[in-house]
């Protein structure tokens, strides 16, 4: 998690932004913003979001450093309804998926019908298993 907390604050600082100034992209003040630039806190989906557009990045940059040059509009796919559209174009039951995160059918029955978040981790863990990179896992729709 201390890649989204250096991505974060090496963004900031490229972009000549306060910590209030990047913080305001997800309504917070400058020391709650600075929680996540310490690694102290992992921001939600939605927070992820907002720190791409803000920072005019991607998700996939912030989370692992990995330049995505893609542009995207400002629709946004809930997660939960994305996630189960990526295990059906990949003709996967909710049960093998399970199988293969480490969880139980619930679990991710729970993520699809927007019942249970999952953390960050297995937000990327889901992107490996589906071969996509994290912003088309987080439900950015590409222009």
């Amino acid at each position: 998690m201390l890649l989204v907390a250096a991505q974060l604050r090496k963004l900031r600082i490229e972009k000549a932004l306060t910590q209030s100034q990047v913080g305001a992209f997800i309504q917070m003040s400058a020391t709650n913003y600075q929680k996540f630039e310490y690694g102290y806190n992992k921001p939600s989906i939605e927070q992820l979001i907002a720190f791409a557009k803000g920072l005019d990045t991607s998700v996939e940059y912030l989370t692992r450093g990995r330049e995505n040059n893609v542009v995207y509009m400002e629709e946004v796919v809930p997660f939960h309804k994305r996630l189960k559209e990526l295990r059906e174009q990949n003709d996967m039951t909710q049960k093998q998926l399970a199988a293969l995160i480490g969880s139980n059918e619930s679990g991710v029955q729970k993520y699809e019908y927007n019942e249970n978040i999952p953390r960050l981790e297995r937000i990327i863990q889901l992107a490996d298993i589906f071969g996509v990179t994290m912003d088309d896992m987080v439900g950015r729709v590409k222009k």
